[in-house]
């Protein structure tokens, strides 16, 4: 088993990085290599890794099929239905999964995905877990933001089975058709509303209903960066951690009634008895959180130990973490896009080797052992997946998860569960384990009032962070083993690693992937330049918590020198508020400074010009004392070195273009222009695109945006002169480098980064909003 999990794993990720899934038909060897494996010692590494990729291979399928119809996408469609998940409320709207039965409209064999999930605005509609509904909805298909660092959506949602994403339309057809019945989902989210009644507007509700139903919906944003800062963010998700320790404390009280009865210990042994009362508590408890993902890992892992246990058969501990792997990987082959895969896999690895030779010491011991060396363990992985780490996250471990795994959970099943034959009792006890939680977010906020309790990294090489895992593992082996030394050598190139440097001279111009909307970052060899911050779309998320700080930190960028605000509109400046509180921004200018008050921003205005690196930035727009409407104040900026230049226009429109077609004129030329307002109708005029004579336009915009844009009469005024067009939405984050010897490189995110799960995204949405032409084809570098 254990050459058999390792080469498992590995056919199930050389399926993960395939751009294009291989043919169904595939599958039918499936059983051959099942055999080879099973049967043929010499062949089993090679038959073990065929398994795992055609096994991925049926189960990819399986999460594709069907797809939506790219026919069907912003068509309105009358479906009926059942409710799969608790409905999550937000402000004025609220989301659930959908399963949909039957296509009413438009008639015919209309075949949907299996699920769906929909958003509900301004509803008054009472809707719940289990219902039996009719809806009119809008679909499209799964379609994320594509950028270094930032959150794949797209992945996400493969990875849960979701294959369109929509909203429900205000219809008088919009009618419940069936209550629901007796069923898990309907039980949570009765105990969920249970507990929120008992809790009255506590400030830990959201915690208490994370570790008790596995629902994050209610977690405030403040409360999760907190916990993420700390690293304590695996005490609010229920994983092998929390069901773990329910089950440990079964396995203990199931042993100590056990051994009551001497009958009963005649007729079975302690352990092998409490290894029963261990297992229903975890069953149960993954059951509350509804069986997600990280739950059925848990659980998964938590049976195989049990097992062994029950069977009085001593195994070893690499055996048994094999097993479990394998069998996780049975039932969710795609589990290892998951970043708390590798994380918890990891972290049960790691405490192993640590305390395979160190059984000698105390309790107390042994916990500071694991809690530090699991952070340092961690530490190369949550660089990897988050370019972020927390220095105090041991301490913080050492301290907290002692009382949340002891007490707060034990205390807030129990309360909960009370609620269901006492509310009165349930949420007496509920109150401990939420003052309790209080405690806890006081003691993490005095640990991150330190300036170095957390540190932001660029995302290593894959070969650094194999190094550094090998570094760590050296480090944690056990005395007596030579070259431990050598695990600082191999840890150390981690923290030497830096993002790609530029010469003097040059500089490059990454447009990124923020949907209806803009945001530009500039870089040269010593500075960087960030023009606009995209959109704040809701309360909870916006453009540059989710988008430009993580690209910013991706690539090892602290330190943004001038951030330019082009003009006030939401999409244009709404991610502000993230990038100032996580990067250190020098000066700030604005068309209207004003409008970012408290923000202390300086006008920009034409005239206004500095060289960095050798690299020239001029502002060109607007005069000072402009008087236009707000897109035609926009602040516009040329940059320029030897091999070419871009011109970023932000959202200014036909009377702008006029002014600088008249101040400037021949002098406006540039390699790369930003069509100017997403491509609306109210910009990009001929003249004003015969004389910037751009050899590449870009676009910013949303998928299968409102507006409509681009419009197909603008990109026809830029196909007609044979200009290469890129668009964020089709191609992820742009990459424009301007050399310092004259040669243009043109790189995009979608193309050197997609998976067999994003291709249904290329649906040439911009084709069809501007018509066809080869220029508007998927571009490569």
């Amino acid at each position: 088993m254990q050459q058999f999990a390792p080469a498992f794993l590995t056919g199930i990720l050389l399926l993960c990085c395939s751009r294009e899934l291989p043919d169904v038909n595939w599958m039918l060897l499936l059983p051959v290599a099942v055999f080879l494996a099973w049967r043929f010692r010499p062949f089993r590494i090679v038959a073990a890794f065929a398994t795992g990729f055609l096994w991925a291979l049926l189960q990819a399928h399986l999460l594709l099929d069907p797809q939506l119809p790219l026919s069907l996408e912003k068509k309105d469609l009358l479906v009926q239905g059942q409710v799969i998940s608790i409905p999550q409320r937000t402000g004025n709207k609220v989301r659930f999964d959908f399963a949909p039965d039957k296509v009413i409209t438009p008639a015919g064999e209309t075949i949907l995905p299996d699920r769906i999930r929909l958003n509900w605005y301004r509803s008054t509609a009472e809707i719940h877990a289990g219902e039996q509904w009719q809806l009119l909805v809008r679909l499209k298909r799964p379609h994320g933001f594509m950028n270094p660092g930032g959150f794949d959506y797209e992945r996400y949602l493969f990875q849960q089975g979701i294959g369109a994403t929509g909203y429900v339309r205000k219809s008088a057809d919009n009618q419940r058709l069936m209550a629901a019945g007796f069923g898990l989902d309907p039980l949570r989210e009765s105990l969920a509303e249970k507990i929120r009644l008992a809790l009255d507007g506590s400030a830990v509700t959201g915690l208490i209903l994370a570790l008790v139903l596995g629902l994050r919906g209610d977690i405030e944003p403040a409360q999760w960066d907190l916990f993420l800062a700390t690293g304590t963010n695996h005490l609010i998700a229920i994983s092998g951690l929390h069901i773990g320790l329910i089950s440990g404390l079964g396995f203990w009280l199931g042993r100590w009634l056990w051994r009551r009865s001497a009958r009963l210990c005649l007729l079975v042994p302690a352990p092998k008895a409490a290894a029963l009362f261990a297992f229903f508590p975890a069953l149960g408890y993954a059951a509350l959180a509804g069986f997600s993902i990280p739950t059925q890992r848990a659980l998964v892992m938590l049976s195989v130990v049990l097992l062994a246990v029950s069977l009085g058969r001593p195994v070893k501990a690499g055996t048994t973490l094999s097993l479990a792997l394998v069998l996780v990987l049975l039932l969710d082959s795609f589990a290892v896009l998951s970043p708390g895969f590798w994380l918890s896999f990891s972290a049960v690895a790691i405490i192993v080797w640590m305390l395979g030779n160190r059984r000698h010491w105390r309790a107390w011991q042994q916990w500071a052992v694991v809690q530090g060396g699991l952070s340092l363990s961690l530490f190369p992985l949550t660089v990897w997946f988050f370019q972020r780490a927390s220095l105090v996250a041991p301490v913080a471990n050492f301290l907290v998860v002692p009382v949340v795994g002891f007490l707060v959970v034990p205390l807030a099943l129990l309360g909960s569960l009370c609620l269901l034959f006492s509310p009165e009792a349930g949420g007496w006890i509920l109150q401990i384990p939420a003052a309790l939680l209080g405690g806890v977010i006081w003691l993490l906020q005095m640990l991150m009032q330190h300036t170095w309790s957390s540190i932001s990294l660029p995302q290593p090489p894959l070969l650094l962070l194999l190094l550094a895992l090998l570094g760590i593992a050296l480090v944690l082996a056990p005395r007596g083993l030579p070259g431990r030394g050598l695990g600082v050598v191999f840890l150390a190139p981690l923290f030497l690693n830096n993002s790609d440097s530029l010469e003097a001279g040059a500089f490059q111009v990454d447009f990124l992937d923020v949907g209806q909307g803009l945001s530009v970052v500039v870089r040269t060899a010593n500075h960087v330049l960030l023009y606009d911050t995209g959109a704040r779309f809701s309360e909870s998320f916006n453009a540059g918590k989710a988008v430009v700080v993580p690209f910013l930190e991706n690539q090892g960028i602290g330190t943004v020198d001038r951030l330019i605000i082009s003009h006030s509109d939401n999409d244009h400046r709404g991610g502000l508020q993230p990038v100032l509180a996580a990067m250190e921004v020098g000066q700030v200018f604005a068309s209207d400074p004003d409008a970012l008050s408290p923000v202390d921003a300086d006008a920009c205005h034409r005239g206004q010009s500095w060289q960095w690196d050798g690299v020239n930035f001029s502002v060109l727009h607007p005069p000072a004392g402009w008087s236009g409407n707000e897109n035609n104040g926009s602040c516009v900026l040329r940059i320029a070195n030897a091999a070419g230049s871009v011109l970023l226009t932000a959202d200014i429109e036909k009377g702008a273009e006029r002014e600088l077609l008249r101040h400037y004129g021949d002098a406006l030329q540039a390699s790369v222009l930003l069509v100017p307002h997403h491509g609306s109708k109210t910009s990009s005029l001929p003249a004003f695109i015969e004389i910037v004579d751009p050899e590449i336009a870009v676009l910013s915009t949303g998928y299968l945006n409102r507006f409509g844009f681009p419009k197909k009469q603008v990109m026809q005024r830029y196909a007609r002169r044979d200009i290469k067009i890129y668009n964020t939405v089709d191609t992820g984050k742009l990459r424009i480098g301007f050399s310092a010897n004259g040669v243009i490189d043109v790189s995009t995110f979608r193309d050197t980064n997609s998976r067999f799960w994003n291709q249904s995204t290329k649906t040439g949405d911009s084709l069809r909003s501007t018509g066809p032409s080869n220029p508007l084809s998927w571009p490569h570098s």
